[in-house]
């Protein structure tokens, strides 16, 4: 009877300890979300607001950008097998993209991007996006954009006809292997903004492998080993030198290159001296202005200047001495494109550079992020490919 009672009394015994502790876990589990749930409203990342995250692998977001009222984004990142976003862009009603990122086979966006309801964008980031190599087609513009240090240098070609604007790399021969990878074979014309070494430090490199037409400079000279290093090879190659005056117009093919500045020299600030050209093709037009700062922008602005583009090349790195509200407000790119280093000395981009580019509705891409940034067209629809 004794031994009885006493096992009957120690299970209950055992009974009630393991529902006390399973009590216990269940408060400690309240606690612990009720935490989570505190932490995503404190850190601005509530589950119910518009930054949305799945727990099933397919975390998404919806951001709301520019002027307009039904401006927003959707965007799904992670390991999901269709991770995408949708995005509105400017102040208009219509221009949306859809934009795949992640480890997926076929990532990719859908974009519409000028002032007008019909151009598309289709971007491609990371692995899944198409290789460098090939050439494009008679009816195709391609803009890369190189991921060429704390330097510039962009690519251009339509169909057979190809052309550098500006020409810099912290490795010179960087250039140069490129081009060679690209499948290029004649440079039609080079365009050196300006002389700061970071904007024609590979020309040389490049001069010396591969046959040049002409270069544009923008008539200043520097008493430094990079530019000397350009005269020398301008002078061995028979190269043809010239200065373009604002309002003239050249081709590539049937891309058309409008100069647009500099309107006026600066003594005391050779940045705002940098050659300013808009290349346009079908309906899609890139505008670059080597370094120049909110001076030379403004001188464009108030010159009349057609600066209104679907990709801008950002001014001078993304430093915060460039990108002024009112010229932004005026080129009303759909894209901001901004060449420079992982971690360079300048801290470029600067952060008020990124949030005025925001206000102005442009979508951002890094080279020190997403590697060569490539602009595919044919006139109507935009393919955008990121390195990584």
């Amino acid at each position: 009877m004794a031994s009885s009672q006493y096992f009957r009394r120690h299970g209950r015994y055992r009974y009630i300890r393991r529902r006390k502790r399973a009590g216990s876990a269940g408060r400690w589990l309240a606690l612990a979300v009720l935490l989570f749930v505190l932490g995503q409203w404190i850190g601005g990342g509530s589950l119910w607001d518009d930054g949305r995250t799945d727990i099933y692998g397919d975390p998404q977001a919806v951001v709301q950008t520019g002027s307009g009222a039904d401006s927003q984004a959707i965007v799904q990142t992670g390991s999901g097998a269709d991770p995408q976003a949708i995005a509105q862009t400017g102040s208009g009603a219509g221009p949306q993209a859809v934009v795949q990122t992640g480890s997926g086979a076929d990532p990719q966006a859908i974009a519409q991007t000028g002032s007008g309801a019909g151009p598309q964008a289709v971007v491609q980031t990371g692995s899944g996006a198409d290789p460098q190599a090939g050439t494009p087609s008679e009816t195709e513009l391609w803009v890369d954009v190189l991921d060429c240090g704390q330097a510039d240098t962009t690519l251009i070609r339509q169909g057979t006809h190809a052309m550098l604007f500006d020409c810099g790399a912290g490795i010179p021969m960087q250039i140069r292997q490129y081009l060679a990878d690209a499948g290029v074979e004649r440079l039609e014309m080079v365009w050196l903004s300006h002389p700061d070494a970071d904007h024609i430090g590979a020309f040389p490199s490049v001069s010396y492998g591969f046959p040049v037409g002409r270069v544009f400079v923008n008539g200043e000279t520097k008493d430094t080993e990079s530019w000397s290093s350009v005269q020398e090879a301008i002078r061995y190659g028979n190269i043809p030198e010239q200065i373009p005056s604002p309002g003239e117009t050249y081709s590539l093919g049937d891309a058309q290159i409008t100069v647009l500045g500099p309107l006026r020299y600066y003594e005391d600030n050779p940045n705002n001296n940098s050659l300013a050209v808009k290349i346009t093709f079908g309906r899609h037009s890139f505008l670059f202005c080597g370094d120049a700062q909110a001076e030379e922008e403004m001188d464009l602005v108030s010159g009349g200047m057609p600066v209104r583009c679907d990709v801008l090349h950002v001014n001078h790195h993304g430093s915060s001495d460039a990108s002024c509200m009112d010229f932004l407000l005026k080129a009303h790119p759909a894209w901001a494109v901004i060449s420079c280093g992982q971690g360079n000395d300048y801290g470029h981009p600067h952060d008020s550079t990124l949030r005025r580019l925001r206000q102005a509705g442009a979508q951002i891409l890094r080279t020190d992020e997403s590697g060569t940034v490539r602009f595919r067209s044919d006139g109507e629809t935009l393919r955008i490919q990121t390195e990584r």
